[in-house]
């Protein structure tokens, strides 16, 4: 059969690879480095099982009946201070996944390769595995093989707690089926999908930079508040790099440019209510917050089902949860329900990217938004200082009238 997804539509999940009874389906890089589904006219019996597990084709609608149109919404952060601070947002996740460890479960996510070069997505089965699936990886995790692992323990009678993109999340309910009391799907909520292509370029060229091979890799790095995240790079030899979110090439380059998300991003059928997952899970923007709050971070939490609700229910010892308004949460995080905006100069960042590298090519290809960008930086820090001056002057105040 020819494939049944143009070039600009398909995810890039692989459950048609996995479904395929007899391997005739594979997945080539493009020239901007995302997997793309082949298929072997040879070898292709024409059983169309690869059509009806996709997601984008066929839309999980079993999920539309279970799941919430209103899901109920929590302002959600983890009591222990350590967790909350190395984990992305609140630590709703590291609360969910711990526990779920606790009752016998399985996890699984998206972790780094040995030298940070990829990510994937495998299961894990104690706390040392957690720390691996912890953080965002900020580009697109190869699930190839891991649609049958997730098949392969729910038929042992395993407990599994699947996290990914809310595509991946749809592409395993497709794969598994409609009923499976033993598979708990939470996503995130997810502004589009990176290039590994443009990963691996801006890494290899750190790499460079630094004389070293990679130690670990932060990004939304809290080291300068939840609210000023930034990207942080260990390297083995000791040195350190940091970038906060207005002049790091790849925050600006995902955040601002929309330069290497992946094509079909731009017209995600995921974006809508209900969700597809039991759980989805976020950063809580738009809201009012406090000092301790903005430093350590909030998580946004969407229960869309009575699933979502026992998640939430064995992680509450761990955590501070509110119960909020879908309006706030809206409000606050547009990708929710939009897809982000195609941009015009993708082909241009793509094209300077083989031949002036990752930063070069950004940066030449936002020109003057970088230039904004960096305004608001210098914007930022005037007013962060004038704050802390502010409130020194009050403190100085008070402390004069009780002298007085």
């Amino acid at each position: 059969m020819k494939p049944f997804l143009t070039h600009d539509e398909c995810m890039g999940c692989k459950a048609c690879g996995d479904i395929c009874p007899v391997g005739a389906i594979s997945f080539p890089v493009d020239e901007e480095g995302f997997w793309q589904m082949t298929i072997d006219e040879e070898k292709c019996i024409d059983c169309h099982r690869c059509e009806m597990v996709c997601p984008v084709k066929n839309y999980p609608e079993s999920r539309t009946e279970t799941n919430r149109s209103e899901p109920l919404v929590y302002k959600t952060w983890h009591k222990d201070p350590a967790v909350r601070y190395n984990s992305t947002s609140g630590g709703m996740y590291y609360a969910a996944a711990e526990a779920f460890l606790e009752r016998g479960g399985v996890l699984v996510g998206s972790v780094y390769t040995e030298k940070f070069e990829r990510a994937v997505h495998v299961a894990v089965k104690d706390r040392e595995g957690l720390q691996r699936v912890m953080r965002s990886k900020y580009f697109q995790s190869d699930t190839e093989g891991i649609y049958k692992v997730v098949r392969d323990l729910l038929k042992k009678g395993e407990k599994v707690l699947f996290c990914g993109a809310p595509c991946q999340s749809a592409a395993l309910h497709k794969f598994i089926g409609a009923k499976d009391a033993n598979l708990y799907t939470m996503d995130f909520v997810c502004r589009g999908i990176n290039s590994p292509l443009a990963y691996s370029s801006y890494m290899e060229e750190l790499k460079a930079k630094y004389r070293s091979e990679l130690k670990e890799v932060r990004f939304k790095d809290k080291s300068r508040g939840w609210t000023n995240l930034g990207t942080r790079v260990f390297f083995q030899n000791g040195k350190e790099y940091y970038r906060n979110r207005f002049n790091d090439p790849w925050v600006n380059g995902f955040i601002a440019g929309n330069l290497y998300m992946r094509p079909a991003c731009f017209q995600c059928a995921f974006k809508k209510l209900p969700r597809v997952s039991d759980m989805s899970i976020g950063d809580f923007w738009g809201l009012n917050f406090t000092q301790e709050e903005s430093s350590q971070g909030v998580s946004l939490v969407f229960s869309n089902n009575e699933k979502g609700d026992w998640l939430l229910d064995i992680s509450r010892p761990r955590m501070f949860v509110e119960q909020r308004t879908l309006e706030e949460a809206l409000q606050g995080n547009p990708a929710i329900l939009h897809s982000a905006v195609y941009s015009e100069t993708r082909k241009q960042f793509f094209a300077l990217l083989r031949t002036v590298g990752f930063s070069e090519a950004v940066w030449r290809t936002m020109g003057s938004t970088a230039r904004e960008r960096w305004l608001k930086e210098k914007k930022h820090k005037i007013n962060a200082f004038l704050s802390r001056f502010s409130i020194l002057y009050r403190i100085k105040t008070m402390i004069k009238g009780g002298v007085r």
